[in-house]
């Protein structure tokens, strides 16, 4: 366990491409912190570069990691655009900037190393290939839902979403040009307000949660699987991305269960805190936790 002490509220957590180094941004925005695990120090700040003849920075609503060795950074006002540049390259200014031109939900993780999903407002998911900024887009149906409680399956054919008080599937007919089947594969009534939804990596399951209970669907079915911990308001949550592991933060604790099984095999108290965000490393092999009080500990999934 390594524990490093960043003396502001975590707000979001990531990795960099090559699993050495954890991401931290703070509620101010204005800048991000790229922290070595080995040693716990402080790499580098990560702004951007100045407005042309301005002394405005645009802000960092978000930051995440491409297999392909680069870093994706989304910045907001006064610059909607999105920014990715190499990794280990520390200069912000050799990037390349894609402009949005609409409001930005979230940013998705490249899925297969060349593409990126952006949500934004109106129901409007956007493909953008990382090498030339072009991009292909779908207007979901009926969208009376949150478009931030979105996800795609690593293989690009799947979309779920959450609609008002239902769970929702479609399918992904041509992942290159994002076009989908308008009825949905699936449609199932959800108990409460779900505010996040991630697919395994092998798109057979869906973790949910909403209204602070967790629960896992069968993606093929969409019938529920397990519904988490009871009397555990649960926040952020992520699967490993070798399919093995669960993760996800309830109170001050972090959960850990067996993906196929659905069986709690950890239960970790660092006692730094209301945990705010969650990361885990893109080999897997260690996961990271952010705290309101200022800490971010990283932990070896496995001896």
């Amino acid at each position: 366990m390594r524990k490093i002490n960043v003396r502001s509220q975590v707000q979001s957590l990531s990795y960099t491409p090559d699993s050495q180094c954890v991401i931290s941004r703070n509620t101010s925005f204005a800048s991000a912190s790229v922290w070595e695990l080995r040693n716990g120090k402080l790499r580098q700040k990560i702004q951007l570069p100045l407005l042309p003849n301005s002394k405005t920075r645009p802000g960092i609503a978000s930051i995440t990691y491409c297999q392909a060795d680069k870093l994706i950074l989304i910045a907001q006002h006064p610059d909607f655009s999105i920014r990715i540049w190499d990794w280990p390259t520390t200069d912000t200014s050799l990037q390349q900037r894609f402009e949005l031109r609409s409001r930005l939900y979230r940013i998705h993780p490249v899925f297969n190393q060349t593409r990126l999903l952006t949500y934004h407002d109106e129901g409007e998911i956007r493909f953008w290939d990382v090498s030339d900024g072009t991009y292909g887009k779908v207007t979901l149906p009926e969208n009376n839902g949150s478009l931030d409680v979105v996800d795609i399956s690593n293989d690009g054919t799947l979309i779920a979403k959450k609609d008002s008080y239902f769970l929702k599937i479609y399918s992904v007919t041509d992942p290159v040009s994002l076009t989908i089947d308008p009825e949905p594969v699936h449609t199932k009534p959800l108990f409460g307000g779900a505010y996040k939804l991630r697919f395994h990596p092998t798109k057979n399951r869906i973790a949910i949660c909403e209204s602070g209970d967790f629960r896992i669907f069968d993606t093929p079915s969409c019938e529920l699987i397990n519904k988490g911990l009871p009397n555990v308001h649960f926040g952020d949550f992520e699967f490993t991305p070798d399919g093995k592991y669960l993760l996800g933060i309830g109170n001050k604790l972090v959960h850990v269960w067996k993906a196929d099984s659905c069986e709690e095999i950890a239960c970790f108290d660092f006692q730094i805190g209301w945990l705010s965000t969650l990361a885990v490393a893109p080999d897997s092999l260690t996961f990271a936790v952010g705290s309101r009080e200022g800490y971010i500990v990283t932990v070896d999934l496995e001896p």
